[in-house]
């Protein structure tokens, strides 16, 4: 019994160790990046608004986020001494790179780095082994590496409002691709060829993107209610429609808004017609009593003169006699 509580004291000591490692990393990473900490607080704690978010499992930080930090040029090189980190999301920072320095960390599942200025990927994305999510929308990428079809275990590959030209062949070789989205690549031409997997939703809105062939997704974002299919003389017109609920999801959707902004503005007017009916009878209930009031007063002036003149004629009779 001594000696458990003795192996479970050295335990105890180091993953607290791990544990104030890892925060020492973090801690000087929100500090580089001008962001005001409490050196006192338990780095798992740190939650500010919508700028930083750390999350641990246990004595290991798995998750980072320093969003809206433009003075963060950069992913700090120290991101990578966090050995059980999962995700990672610096969104909305001044990033000019991609940080392939975190190819070391083998647990990486999730990077998010939409909205920076990255340009350019290249081979070395293929050895995020882990890697399941992957977004970069929103930066100013020119072209996708034929390795991103390495990256086995990848579900999700966000790439909307790039300067992205064509898709390599290996992308479709993706067994685990569920989600793509290339959408406004205005330039972005070529077409979706047959998954190695099944993909439940490719959105190609704003594209020159055509369906190779159906079933190639399972639902679609696109611009018009037909699938923009590439042989669309391969099919009959009532296969041509039979995917398209993405695009009918979408007209539903719209058509839904459409209808709550007129049911609202019945509601409105409806609303200030009877508000005006009420204030128009107040208006009239007190025109009517002020015309009472009035009649009623002119009433009790006319009995007050025939009492006047009644009297008058009591006086004349009485000095006649």
């Amino acid at each position: 019994m001594k000696y458990i509580k003795f192996f479970s004291a050295i335990l105890f000591a180091g993953l607290l160790k791990v544990n104030a490692q890892d925060c020492n990393v973090v801690k000087e990473i929100l500090k580089s990046s001008s962001i005001q900490i409490n050196d006192a607080d338990d780095c798992c704690t740190y939650a500010k608004n919508d700028q930083y978010v750390v999350k641990c499992n246990g004595a290991s930080i798995t998750s980072l986020a320093i969003i809206n930090a433009q003075n963060i040029a950069e992913v700090p090189a120290s991101v990578s001494n966090l050995a059980n980190l999962e995700s990672i999301d610096f969104s909305n920072c001044n990033l000019a790179k991609f940080p392939y320095h975190l190819k070391t960390l083998p647990k990486l599942k999730s990077i998010s780095l939409l909205n920076n200025g990255i340009t350019e990927l290249t081979d070395e994305i293929s050895e995020f082994k882990a890697l399941e999510n992957l977004d970069l929308g929103d930066n100013s990428i020119a072209a996708i590496p034929d390795s991103i079809g390495q990256l086995a275990n990848l579900n999700t590959l966000n790439l909307n409002n790039n300067n992205i030209q064509t898709l390599p062949d290996s992308l479709f070789k993706l067994a685990n691709l569920k989600k793509l989205n290339v959408e406004s690549n205005q330039d972005l031409t070529g077409s979706l060829k047959k998954f190695s997997g099944t993909v439940d939703s490719c959105n190609i809105k704003n594209t020159h993107v055509c369906i190779e062939e159906k079933g190639v997704c399972s639902d679609y974002l696109v611009n018009n209610n037909r699938m923009p299919y590439c042989h669309p003389e391969n099919f009959t017109e009532e296969e041509l429609n039979v995917d398209n609920s993405g695009a009918e999801q979408e007209k539903k959707e719209s058509s839904k808004g459409s209808s709550k902004t007129v049911i609202i503005i019945i509601c409105i007017v409806a609303a200030l017609l009877v508000l005006a009916a009420i204030i128009g009878f107040i208006l009239y209930k007190k025109r009517s009593s002020n015309k009472t009031k009035t009649a009623s007063s002119s009433s009790e002036l006319i009995m007050q003169k025939d009492d006047s003149n009644n009297n008058k004629n009591d006086n004349v009779a009485v000095d006649i006699n």
